[in-house]
């Protein structure tokens, strides 16, 4: 370039020169001048005009750097203010000190990414006026400042001004009532092109971009705060009272409200208070029952309050938990304690001087003692309880910087104690439809692989549609249990048990009975795995099975497995992939126990026994059938003694201890009933003894191989179970006539008040009490698992009823029935001593059906809370043998005098004859029960023949004369006048029960006897609802429930009008059965979701279950649960229907919260909203939250508003979702109207991803 720029100017030198010395120029010479002076002119002006584009960029460059550092330094320090509160501030704690916000107005809630405004709020001094002498005085007010970058001026559209807006405010939110502007929107730095804000919890980092007037230069920006006066802890809980919003914090969130901590630097925590153990702020207890205190026999643990001290304050000054002491009392003048308990405030008695001492109180109060047992001590209301006001006072000091102790916060609570009189409900039928079958019922010889006949035959749990009777015949090489959802500390259950194929009880076998074990279980926990039910509503022998476990193992052979299948299932099986067959047996059982096992043998040996067995975690091993070798006949090691059909040695039964069983009790009996002789089998002619489920049975031929055809006995066992006893009873009556009725007490175990285990039976049939009882040794060695010590077992434990089978049963149980009790009952001779239950009952009667069986008769609904055998009172007709023993058998009892008076429907009625003891009668003759007009077996079609034993004559209330026999049976001996037209009529006459140990003098109410004779035989064509205040729902989307109803809620009465049971004088039961699989409401189906309850006439759908129950997750246009109601009339028609049961949705509109805003931030989350209170109020609340990282954060706005019983609150929290595999925080909006309510999900708010 050098070179050129010489050679032009030598050219040019040419030129002049010969401008000068020449006279004139050519025009040739006078364009090339010209030329060259305008490359000279324009190469002078690009070198000037580089020099000064360089000069305006370095000022551009250096205004753009003095508008950051400007913009950075203020927003630095307002960010270093943000937070800051006053020392004389009077609005309490700066809500919401810091704030980003993307662009479109949504909080920026993960400290990875950047915001896009920016507020900061804090309080500031300035000059509020002057005194007398002029000086100033000074104020202070809360500041709100918002940064965001906006456009200069319109119509440009590009936002490249940093602007800010100051307002007065209390709340920190631009949009209170509260706040006002200060100072409108002006520019603080120019040339943005983004800007940047990232919150770290007290850190916030800014970024900003900027660019220079003429876009030449763009530079980036960054700096960084530490927010000093942001002071956050654990998570704590504020909310507010809206006439003291702006003083000090009022907790309303009852015992998980505010409580502060203030030392001299102003530095706030609050307290948060736990709520009580159970989270029930009513807490149920029962007359009499024993609370906590260190008995063993205490029925409930104690009462435990607790709080908990502040966290830390970490600082100058500091509070440690050692400079606090938080105690937990009552207010006495608010608190009324029920008699016999007695509260206690805790404490650490760090000086062993057994006195709360100062400084030892650990925030911590008890209640516990006997709750008196008188009826004298109450004011029980209509609805049989008392409640008591408890209201607990949280005390907190402080000690801030050895100053001494102060008096910082206090705290209140109010809870109920509602203590319910005692009594005992009636029976409840179970529906077993809701039982599930548990177990492994594994074996060779099966009715799939055999077919239905003899004792190889099935079906296995076969139910009737009512779910009333249970039947099973199959070949069990494992126990199978039926067993209920429901769990209980406290019932009695009693029923029919029937095993063999005559008089009534299952079908004709050509085999009919084997020396099978039959029984129940209570406190049952595991097996825990339901087993599959195919298609066809069956159970597969095998079901259960770990095929995918043993496939190709040792020992298993896959194809005699198969072969345990029928032909048409070894066809599909054959079609299955090896995932299908993996899947195809069902979820893998469980086999382990836990459980009171009753096993019941008909044939253990040369004799009979009742076992009683405990199992804790004992895990059986499947060694035999279902593919391993097949013909053993019992598919799991030890099978034989762990059930009772062989008895094991010492040795061996510590052997079992270590593993987790002991055999607790075992009855050994190998006396047969008298006039039964032996049984035709040549080693166990003593077996079927008097304690068997078949006493007396023999064989139509001789040997073992004919194994008890036609010997099918009816028994009626009764279980009841407390934490502190486990008795069964048992009734029945050998088939042939000449043998005696039984009663006898298959075994009573109870606790003492020490925890030691005894055996209260005599030794002797019919083994009745033992009051002393007799000590039961429980194992002790090192080895044995503790639950199974003295040591570990001291009541029984709560858990679930089961129906065991096991071996080859023929097995029916009909009119199984459950009373669930209190968790206390009294003693036998307590001032309040538990009578026993009995309940109105009703029957068709004719000309040919006249006599009632025992099994159905006046003692089948009746039970002692206390387990005792009952005996009945009838009011005798005053004739002579009206109340007379008959007959030869010695040792019965009718006797006669006044028992009990009570008047019942208007009338006086007497007790007047008791009647008790053994019976002898021909009570059974083959019958095809289908085709009796009745609910299974409720007839005696031998009509009582040849009768002996305690009978009363009794006068019906339309003149009739019916005779009443000691075991509950009756039938009519005359009939009322004119009973014989052929017209339906009805009849009634009245009894009571009574306990076996008369001296106590424990006696039922008296109850009616309804007959409704000769009536129509029409099946009910339809069922009717009413409420509970007895008004008929017309309207089926009426008959609901709300979805926050709770357990054991009474939904409505359940009966049919006049047209729908048209019959004169019929009367109609209800059960629940099992919603059909083709029914169009199947997949509403819950099957335990509900229950009926029978209270004398009446009929009551009751909510058995309210866990789910959600309005919102129901289908959309399915907002109710189906059931499936079984109507039976008299005579044993029956309707089945399906209903729906709809839910309500609680909207909580009378208290719902409006305008709810929630502001989000690493450092904190604030939500506020009016709730409508009372009279259309509004009343303002608030919460704030700290936050803390690595946690998922929650805040809750709650309040109370007793009169409609309802405590709406709004929860804003954060939830762990997975979302395409991985796990994603989202916040959820939630509410809810009551305290015992889940929340319901409403909105998802913000989300990470």
């Amino acid at each position: 370039m050098k070179k050129g720029l010489e050679e032009c100017f030598l050219l040019v030198h040419k030129i002049m020169n010969k401008f000068f010395f020449q006279k004139g120029f050519s025009l040739t010479e006078a364009l090339v001048a010209v030329v060259i002076s305008t490359i000279v002119m324009g190469a002078t002006y690009t070198i000037y005009s580089n020099f000064q584009g360089t000069f305006v960029r370095q000022i551009n460059h250096n205004n753009m750097k003095q508008e950051a550092r400007f913009a950075l330094h203020v927003l630095q320090l307002d960010a270093k203010m943000a937070g800051y509160k006053h020392p004389d501030s009077e609005i309490g704690d700066v809500q919401i000190p810091v704030k980003v916000l993307n662009d479109d107005g949504t909080e920026v809630t993960d400290d990875t990414e950047y915001g896009e405004s920016v507020s900061f709020c804090f309080d500031e001094e300035y000059i509020s006026g002057y005194d007398s002498d002029d000086n100033p005085i000074i104020g202070n007010r809360r500041k709100l400042i918002k940064y965001e970058l906006q456009i200069p001026y319109s119509p440009l559209t590009k936002k490249t001004i940093l602007k800010k807006k100051v307002w007065n405010t209390t709340s920190c939110d631009p949009n209170s009532a509260d706040t006002t502007v200060d100072q409108n929107w002006e520019p603080v730095a120019q040339f943005f092109d983004t800007f940047g804000i990232r919150l770290r919890s007290k850190h916030i980092d800014f970024e900003i971009q900027l660019q220079s007037k003429d876009e030449k230069v763009t530079e980036t920006y960054t700096a960084s705060a530490y927010m000093r006066n942001l002071n956050f802890g654990g998570k704590t809980y504020y909310a507010y009272d809206e006439e003291d919003l702006n003083e000090d914090r009022t907790a309303v969130l009852e015992f998980t409200g505010s409580m502060q901590v203030t030392c001299a630097n102003d530095i706030k925590r609050d307290i948060q208070l736990s709520s009580f153990v159970t989270d029930d702020e009513v807490i149920v207890l029962h007359q009499g029952e024993k609370v906590g205190t260190s008995d063993i026999d205490r029925t409930h643990n104690e009462l435990r309050f607790e709080a908990e001290k502040p966290p830390v304050i970490d600082g100058l000054p500091g509070v440690s938990h050692s400079d606090m002491r938080l105690k937990l009392t009552t207010v006495a003048s608010e608190t009324s304690l029920p008699p016999g308990l007695v509260a206690k405030s805790g404490f650490i008695d760090a000086n062993s001087n057994n006195v709360g001492d100062a400084g030892e109180w650990d925030g911590s109060l008890t209640i516990s003692g006997t709750l008196n047992n008188t009826d004298t001590s109450y004011t029980f209301n209509s609805d049989g309880y008392q409640e008591f006001n408890i209201r607990l006072k949280a005390d907190l000091d402080t000690n801030c910087q050895s100053q001494g102790w102060e008096n910082q916060n206090e705290a209140y609570k109010d809870y109920k104690i509602r203590v319910m009189k005692y009594d005992a409900p009636q029976f409840s039928d179970i529906n077993l439809h809701t039982w599930e079958p548990k177990g492994f019922t594994y074996g060779d010889q099966n009715y799939e692989s055999r077919g239905a006949q003899s004792r190889w035959g099935g079906p296995n749990y076969d139910l009737t549609e009512d779910g009333r009777s249970f039947y099973i015949q199959q070949n069990l090489a494992s126990p199978a249990f039926l067993v209920s959802t429901d769990q209980y500390d406290s019932f009695v259950l009693k029923g029919m048990v029937c095993s063999g194929g005559y008089p009534d009880c299952n079908p004709t076998m050509d085999v009919g009975l084997d020396d099978d074990m039959l029984g129940f279980a209570v406190g049952y926990q595991r097996p825990s795995v339901v087993q599959k039910k195919w298609p066809d509503g069956k159970i597969r022998a095998c079901a259960g099975i770990d095929y995918e476990s043993l496939n190709g193992t040792e020992g298993f052979n896959s194809n005699d497995l198969r072969d345990s299948l029928s032909s048409t299932d070894i066809a599909e099986w054959n079609s299955l992939t090896d995932d299908e067959k993996n899947e195809w047996w069902g979820e893998p059982a469980d086999l382990t126990y836990d459980m009171y096992l009753w096993s019941w043998w008909a044939a253990q040996g040369n004799g009979s026994a009742i076992i009683l067995h405990h199992f804790k975690g004992y895990e059986f091993d499947h060694n035999r059938n279902c593919g391993y070798n097949e013909g053993s006949y019992l598919s799991h090691a030890n099978m034989s003694p762990l059930m009772g059909w062989s008895t094991p040695n010492d040795s061996t039964i510590e052997n079992f201890n270590e593993d987790g069983y002991n055999r607790l009790f075992r009855r050994w009996d190998n006396t047969r009933p008298t006039n039964t002789g032996e049984r035709a089998c040549w080693n166990k002619k003593k077996s079927f003894s008097r304690i068997s489920y078949n006493p007396g049975s023999t064989h139509s031929g001789n040997g073992c191989g004919n194994k008890g055809r036609k010997t099918g006995i009816k028994n009626t066992v009764t279980l009841t179970y407390h934490p502190n006893k486990f008795r069964a009873n048992v009734e029945n009556k050998p088939d042939i006539a000449s043998s005696l009725s039984q009663k006898f007490t298959a075994f009573d175990l109870r606790f003492d008040s020490s925890g030691d285990l005894h055996d209260h039976t005599n030794s002797s049939f019919p083994f009745t009490e033992n009051s002393t009882g007799s000590d039961i040794s429980l194992p002790d060695d090192s080895d044995v698992p503790d639950a199974l010590k003295t040591e570990g077992f001291k009541r029984f434990q709560r858990g679930s009823v089961a129906i065991a089978s096991f071996s080859q049963p023929d097995n029916r149980y009909s009119n199984i029935q459950i009373a669930r009790l209190p968790r206390y009952i009294p003693s036998k001779n307590a001032t309040n001593k538990p009578m026993p239950k009995a309940q109105n009952l009703y029957y068709y009667m004719d000309e040919d059906y006249f006599t009632i069986n025992r099994i159905y008769g006046l003692l089948s609904k009746s039970y002692d809370p206390q387990g005792e055998h009952l005996e009945l009172l009838v009011q005798h007709d005053g004739s002579s043998d009206s109340c007379t023993e008959i007959g030869t058998v010695s040792g019965d009892l009718a006797e006669d005098g006044t028992v009990k008076t009570q008047s019942v429907d208007g009338s006086t009625r007497t007790m007047n004859c008791r009647l008790s003891g053994t019976w002898r009668a021909t009570t059974a003759v083959w019958a095809n029960n289908s085709e009796l007009p009745n609910i299974g077996e409720m007839y005696d079609t031998k009509n009582k023949d040849s009768y002996s034993g305690a009978r009363a004559t009794v006068e019906t209330t339309e003149g009739g004369k019916i005779y009443v026999f000691s075991d509950g049976s009756f039938r009519y001996e005359t009939l009322p006048d004119g009973f014989d037209d052929g017209q339906p009529h009805q009849d009634s006459f009245y009894y009571a029960v009574q306990t076996q140990d008369t001296s106590n003098s424990r006696i039922s109410d008296i109850k009616k006897v309804y007959i409704g004779f000769n009536i129509g035989n029409t099946a009910p064509t339809g069922v009717s609802f009413k409420d509970e205040g007895g008004t008929v729902i017309t309207d089926i989307n009426n008959f609901k429930f709300a979805e926050d109803d709770d357990k054991e809620l009474v939904i409505g009465e359940i009966f049919v009008s006049n047209t729908q049971e048209p019959d004169t004088h019929d009367f109609v039961r209800f059960n629940l059965g099992e919603v059909p699989d083709d029914d169009q409401w199947k997949d509403n189906d819950h099957e335990s979701r509900f229950r009926i309850d029978q209270k004398d006439e009446k009929f009551y759908l009751v909510l058995n279950d309210d866990s789910d129950i959600r309005w919102s997750n129901l289908p959309e246009n399915d907002k109710f649960f189906s059931v499936r109601i079984i109507a039976t009339d008299l005579r044993g028609n029956q309707l089945a229907t399906t209903q729906r049961v709809f839910v309500e949705q609680v909207e909580c509109s009378e208290t719902a919260m409006e305008n709810v805003k929630v502001y989000k931030t690493k450092a904190a989350m604030t939500l506020e909203g009016y709730i409508q209170g009372k009279e259309g109020e509004k009343v303002y609340r608030r919460q704030t939250v700290p936050l803390t990282a690595n946690q998922l954060d929650e805040a809750i706005i709650t309040f109370e508003f007793e009169e409609n019983d309802v405590q709406p609150s709004v929860k804003v929290a954060e939830q762990t979702v997975e979302v395409d595999g991985e796990d994603v925080i989202i916040g959820m909006l939630s509410n809810r109207c009551k305290s015992t309510q889940d929340y319901i999900n409403r909105q998802q708010l913000w989300s990470d991803s």
